[in-house]
């Protein structure tokens, strides 16, 4: 399912904690990036 999907999902209370944990885990390598790209301002784990 694409992260649009799951997000209209989430937003229309379908199956919300099944569907957030989908979208975090099929982001969580940008999240990554972007969290090792912004930890010189922050804990890196703070980012996440």
């Amino acid at each position: 399912m694409t992260n649009e999907e799951l997000v209209s999902r989430i937003q229309a209370g379908i199956d919300v904690a099944e569907n957030m944990v989908d979208l975090w885990q099929q982001n969580r390598g940008f999240i990554g990036q972007m969290a090792r790209k912004y930890s010189q301002l922050a804990e890196e784990d703070d980012l996440i």
